[in-house]
């Protein structure tokens, strides 16, 4: 139905637009209100957010819109009938915002625009009954809708697309008011909340269409640069709220951190409009200027590393922190420098932690540091830390946190073949190697987090070398662990086990899910470990309802495919393709896949210890200690403001301000406000920068 519509209104468009005497005879007979208020019924429904966008809406409203811009073109009462339509601000505002249809909302800005252009007599504006051109009007209708747009952040470029191109239109000679539309958008910009994250790649496109509105406005009319009821506030908040405004401790845990404009879309529009606020404009160039030196007077703070670029290590778009591999009182302390470690990955704003101190501090049985040339196995290294801490906390009230989260008991147990006889040992642990047990080994209480380590590593004693067992292994994304238990297998082993009658009400504390996997990938002398980990709950603005995977590969970290598990982890063969030069052509060949999971971790469903946005959780700032919580902020500070320097945008800012003053005419220039030298302020920038 949608289709024929279509090819319909685009049969009627044909006639509408060629001009012919029998076309027009034709459209004579035809009530033009009538067929108006029909497109723009036909138009509304085809852009309403709650009608799912189809491909055929896109060619209905290209072609409803050029019949509907043909008849107001061409017949008086058509154009009445479109301008006096009751509900027009509600229908640009669906079809311009609201929409979901990029496609869409650009076929109706290019309506709009056409007729703007193209419609050169004054209107009569019912509400003011004043003489406005058509493009005079929109901007009037358009401006009205800027509170609604709050709702609709990421799909509101059009609009203002199509507020600039009507912008432009407008001359020196226009009676619109354009003083109080420039106050108004300045107004709105600094009543737009943040919306921008650095994780989440969309733009603010309100924030980046009133930014280019001010500029248009600001090119085309001179005098608003400076105006009175403004003085150097626009300045001020482009600069700081826009632009360089640092987070502090306060904004921990906030979901948008400052400044509103965060990617380069939006940074790049607020560096253009303060380099045409400050272009021929002394006194705004003197304040901007002054803004810039404090912003470069770092004083000691300076970083003075060889090729230093902060943007490279800002954090990554995933929203963590990984932690660097290293070539290499409090500091001694095994504990402390973990809490160091775990508060960097909370409130760190870089892509990664560098972990020399927690290495130092993690002593060898001879009172060593970790000698992280040295290759060891993560199993070997993970019961040593596990050792370790446990012994650190021992006599204190957190003692008991490794047998809340990780502990639990085993019983290994040796059964006679010729009578119902059997030993048992019971062993209690925080960790559970269970790959060589003495006849079988089950659980007499399960841990809350469960952490299997596969045995992927073996000596050969014929080759007298260890080796890498690279065996396809499956392991599920869910696991119910009652039937490991000792009270399931006495049950069944002495036939009282009633599968059909089970009561299964308590489930769920045998119920299980993966939430981690270790893999380790080349031989058994040489490798490299990295995790696959499932975040705990959907990162902060992210629509989606999901816990994603992520891959944490040192100080890289990245979203992950979780339905890449099997082929990433489960390790066995796999088929290459090569170029064979004896056959002349490519041959597959099978190989052992050199990668694969070495550990596995599950999380009990039911446990809600370790619940993040239970209500001790939710203060970020009280999960860590102060000294340590103040000094990863205040290292926060120094790289963000560093980051903001250390930037090629930044220094395009700079060229463009310190140029934006005529050379021939600078020494005639003065400031009224202050006694400038001009020549020696743009000296003292370049060399400070």
């Amino acid at each position: 139905k949608r289709a024929c519509l279509g090819l319909l209104l685009k049969v009627i468009d044909f006639f509408a637009s060629n001009g012919s005497p029998a076309s027009g005879e034709a459209f004579k007979r035809i009530n033009k209100a009538d067929l108006v208020a029909k497109m723009i019924e036909i138009v509304g429904k085809c852009t309403d957010q709650s009608h799912e966008q189809v491909e055929e809406d896109v060619f209905i409203i290209k072609h409803a819109t050029k019949l509907l811009l043909c008849l107001c073109l061409n017949d008086e009462n058509a154009l009445n009938s479109f301008l006096k339509y009751p509900n027009l601000r509600q229908w640009l505002l669906s079809a311009l915002a609201q929409c979901q249809s990029e496609e869409s909302r650009q076929e109706i800005a290019r309506m709009i625009y056409r007729f703007c252009v193209m419609n050169t007599e004054p209107m009569i504006d019912e509400n003011t009954d004043q003489r406005l051109r058509a493009h005079e009007f929109f901007i009037r209708l358009l401006i009205s809708f800027l509170p609604e747009l709050e709702n609709h952040v990421f799909s509101s470029k059009e609009y203002f697309d199509l507020c600039g191109d009507l912008l432009g239109l407008f001359t020196k000679t226009t009676d619109y008011n354009v003083k109080e539309l420039f106050i108004e958008l300045v107004n709105r910009l600094r009543q737009h909340p943040i919306r921008e994250q650095s994780h989440v790649c969309s733009d603010d496109t309100v924030v980046v269409g009133l930014l280019k509105l001010i500029k248009i406005l600001v090119e085309k009319y001179s005098e608003l640069k400076r105006i009175p009821e403004l003085d150097n506030s626009l300045i001020d908040m482009i600069f700081h709220d826009c632009l360089f405004e640092i987070p502090v401790m306060k904004h921990s845990g906030s979901t948008c951190l400052p400044p509103k404009c965060k990617l380069d879309l939006s940074r790049n529009t607020a560096m253009e409009l303060l380099y045409e606020l400050a272009k021929d404009c002394p006194e705004n160039f003197s304040y901007l200027t002054e803004l810039l030196l404090q912003q470069l007077d770092r004083g000691n703070q300076l970083n003075n590393q060889w090729n230093y670029c902060p943007k490279a290590s800002q954090k990554a778009v995933s929203g963590y922190v990984g932690l660097q591999n290293l070539d290499e009182n409090k500091d001694e302390s095994l504990l402390y420098q973990l809490q160091v470690v775990f508060g960097h990955l909370q409130e760190s704003a870089k892509k990664a932690y560098e972990a020399t101190p927690f290495c130092r501090a993690y002593k060898d049985y001879d009172g060593q540091p970790l000698n992280v040339a040295v290759q060891m196995d993560v199993d070997e290294y993970f019961a040593g830390l596990f050792d370790r801490l446990e012994n650190s906390v021992t006599g204190t009230p957190q003692a008991v946190l490794f047998k809340e989260h990780f502990g639990g008991t085993t019983v290994q147990q040796i059964k006679s073949r010729e009578c119902t006889h059997s030993s048992q040992m019971i062993v209690n642990q925080a960790g559970f190697n269970l790959y060589s047990p003495p006849n079988r080994t089950c659980f007499k209480k399960l841990p809350n987090n469960l952490i299997i380590h596969l045995k992927r590593f073996d000596f050969d004693y014929e080759a007298s070398k260890r080796i890498k067992i690279n065996d396809f292994f499956e392991f599920p994304t869910e696991i119910n662990m009652e039937p490991y238990t000792l009270d399931y297998l006495t049950k069944k082993e002495s036939g009282q086990l009633d599968e059909l009658n089970m009561d299964t009400s308590n489930m769920s504390q045998y119920e299980y899910e993966l939430v981690g996997v270790l893999v380790h990938t080349g031989t058994a002398d040489s490798g490299h470990y990295y995790s696959f980990i499932k975040e705990r709950k959907p990162a902060p603005g992210d629509p989606s309802t999901e816990r994603r995977w992520y891959q944490f590969n040192d100080s890289n970290v990245e979203l992950f495919d979780a339905r890449e598990i099997p082929k990433q982890c489960y390790g066995g063969p796999e088929q290459i393709t090569q170029w064979d030069p004896n056959l002349g052509k490519s041959v597959t060949r099978t190989f052992p896949r050199p990668y694969s999971a070495y550990m596995l971790f599950y999380e009990r469903c039911s446990d809600t210890s370790n619940d993040i946005m239970s209500p001790a959780a939710k203060d970020h700032a009280s999960n860590v200690p102060s000294d340590i919580y103040t000094h990863v902020w205040d290292e926060n500070i120094g790289f963000l403001k560093d980051r903001n320097i250390f930037d090629t945008a930044y220094f395009r800012l700079l060229w463009n301000v310190l140029h934006s003053i005529d050379a021939h005419t600078i020494d005639q220039l003065t400031s009224p406000e202050k006694d400038v030298d001009f020549t020696f302020r743009i000296i003292q920038i370049s060399s400070e920068f």
